[in-house]
């Protein structure tokens, strides 16, 4: 009987839903990182593919190669509605710097 009036009390209070509250914002928060790490490695994916289909090409013939195939990625992992043009942009020159970094790149 004690339990239950302690929980019945901690409700009372607001306590569960203070817990609740910071649970979502830390699970929000980790969610978002990990798809922010997984647009990275899309990013990479997508210039090591633009680097195969299209090595002799233009830079931007390859950006445009690289920006098509990052954006099939996301859509089929339903993350193409997180993510601006503009993100997706800055994650595909991170990843060119990487794959350079790496001595893959041109």
């Amino acid at each position: 009987m004690k339990t239950l009036e302690i929980i019945m009390w901690l409700a009372s209070i607001g306590t569960f839903s203070a817990i609740g509250g910071l649970l979502w914002r830390y699970f929000r928060v980790d969610i978002k990182n990990v798809k922010i790490r997984q647009i990275g490695d899309y990013a990479l994916q997508a210039v090591q593919y633009a680097e195969q289909i299209a090595g002799k090409e233009t830079g931007a013939s390859q950006k445009q190669v690289a920006t098509d195939f990052i954006g099939q990625l996301l859509s089929e992992a339903k993350l193409d509605g997180l993510f601006t043009p503009k993100q997706v942009s800055a994650e595909l020159e991170i990843a060119l710097l990487k794959l350079k970094q790496l001595g893959g790149g041109k």
